[in-house]
């Protein structure tokens, strides 16, 4: 299979599953970090846009001195799911973990 023909299929393969099965995630962010910018743009096309909550951790001391040098930081039910650099495959290996933990937190 072309490269081409790969990618569309991954991408047609997130959209439809974005649709069946959403997940609403929260991206901790601060202004003008660079990083958070990627993240989002890794997060986009995996969770989709509604799903995603950007949060200012600087609007929250205690998210702050938790999180000030880990952003940005991906969470879902309070776990996190990514950190730092994200990759489009590191979104896709979050969606995973959350899916994991929902399951979990189902038949707890």
């Amino acid at each position: 299979m072309s490269s081409i023909v790969g990618s569309l299929v991954r991408k047609t393969s997130l959209a439809l599953a974005q649709r069946r099965d959403p997940i609403a995630v929260e991206l901790l962010v601060r202004p003008g970090c660079h990083l958070c910018e990627d993240a989002m743009h890794a997060l986009r096309p995996v969770f989709g846009s509604r799903n995603i909550s950007v949060i200012n951790i600087l609007s929250d001391r205690l998210l702050e001195d938790e999180y000030v040098f880990r952003i940005p930081v991906v969470r879902y039910a309070g776990v996190v799911l990514a950190e730092g650099l994200i990759s489009p495959s590191d979104a896709i290996a979050a969606r995973a973990a959350a899916l994991r933990v929902r399951v979990e937190s189902r038949h707890g």
